[in-house]
């Protein structure tokens, strides 16, 4: 439910913005203070390990395009 509330970054997903952690809250009838703090903490902590993972898996993938891309030239400049 909160990853569909992402906005697309240059490098990937943007973090979960904490007004749509508080909208969930209220949704799913969470008050309880320390309950919030505990989700947040929970939240960001899982969301910031999301982020590091398609951070990665990003960059892998722009690596091996440039990688494609220069095989391509290459064989092009065979070719010639």
């Amino acid at each position: 439910m909160l990853n569909s509330t992402r906005s697309p970054g240059f490098s990937g997903p943007e973090p979960i913005k904490l007004n749509e952690i508080m909208a969930f809250f209220q949704l799913e009838g969470i008050t309880a203070l320390d309950e919030r703090e505990e989700y947040v903490e929970f939240l960001l902590a899982m969301d910031a390990a999301y982020l590091g993972y398609t951070y990665k898996a990003t960059k892998e993938k722009q690596k091996i395009a440039a990688q494609q891309q220069k095989q391509q030239q290459a064989v092009k400049g065979v070719g010639k």
